[in-house]
């Protein structure tokens, strides 16, 4: 079987699961709201991937670093940076979001996941911005 082949099957698979993820996350919320956004999410982030991943040499520092696909040692070096940047917000919201938690009654412990997750996907945009145009 031919790479490319193989290539979209797993992307027919990985499609199929982020559908029954979201399906699932729907039932179980009962929020439409956030199941599409996840499913747009990862639908975009596929693309990006796979298109990165056919043709790496005509892809951005910014899409590579997305789609994980590293070519160099200086890649390395900016996915690190920015894992380190996710890492240094991620910390601080997750101990900010337990204790709102904790302290007001009146906050859904499913909509501060949802924000959550919302602030770190555009962090993540940020810091891959930053790094790229900083290296």
């Amino acid at each position: 079987m031919l790479m490319t082949k193989r290539l979209w099957l797993v992307a027919a698979t990985l499609v199929l699961v982020g559908v029954a993820f979201s399906t699932f996350a729907f039932m179980v919320s009962a929020n439409w709201i956030f199941p599409t956004i996840l499913v747009a999410v990862f639908c975009y982030s596929l693309w990006t991937m796979f298109r990165t991943h056919l043709r790496p040499d005509e892809a951005s520092d910014g899409a590579r670093l997305g789609s994980g696909k590293l070519l160099d040692e200086r890649d390395r070096s900016m996915q690190q940076n920015t894992f380190a940047i996710v890492g240094y917000v991620a910390v601080p919201l997750g101990i900010l979001s337990s204790y709102s938690i904790i302290l007001f009654d009146t906050l859904d412990p499913k909509n501060v996941v949802h924000a959550q997750f919302v602030i770190l996907l555009i962090t993540w945009t940020a810091a891959g911005t930053y790094v790229t145009r900083k290296k």
